[in-house]
């Protein structure tokens, strides 16, 4: 948190309360944004099934899982940086949460895509899922990378002779 307390909007920033309310209000703003809806259905194209159950997608809702950032984890950091920065004044909400989603668009931002049922697990704190997610997460990482990573061979490409 930042010394000499900026006020930003109605939060001081030097007040813990405060600044932890400012997170999560940016927070829900991103969340309730089209940028983020669309992201979260892109990182879904790439996957077909739950890496830590096997469940395939087609049979169960996926949900995208920020790890091992947690979004507050996010928010906080770019807040953070613009009161380190002493520049904080100079940024509305919405250009806070337009950052935080450029970091998602860019690729900046590390997640997994559970099924339903691991995600509500994993918030659970159940062991078996928490241990689980960094390995699956490394492997679900290199899948999406191969499906982005293709080259597309169509026949208007092709020279004809």
């Amino acid at each position: 948190m930042a010394s000499g307390s900026p006020i930003w909007y109605k939060y001081d920033m030097g007040n813990e309360a405060q600044f932890v309310r400012c997170i999560k209000q940016l927070e829900f703003l991103v969340r309730k944004s089209m940028s983020y809806d669309s992201w979260q259905k892109r990182t879904k194209y790439a996957v077909s099934e739950c890496p830590t159950c096997g469940e395939s997608f087609e049979y169960v809702k996926p949900e995208t899982h920020h790890h091992p950032q947690t979004l507050f984890d996010i928010v906080e950091g770019v807040l953070q940086k613009h009161i380190d920065l002493n520049n904080l004044d100079d940024y509305t909400d919405f250009d806070i949460c337009q950052e935080i989603m450029d970091l998602h668009f860019h690729k900046k931002v590390m997640y997994i895509v559970l099924c339903k049922h691991c995600h509500e697990k994993y918030h659970d704190n159940v062991p078996d899922i928490i241990e689980c997610i960094d390995e699956c997460q490394i492997k679900q990482i290199q899948k999406i990378k191969e499906f982005y990573g293709k080259e597309i061979d169509g026949t208007a490409d092709k020279k004809t002779n």
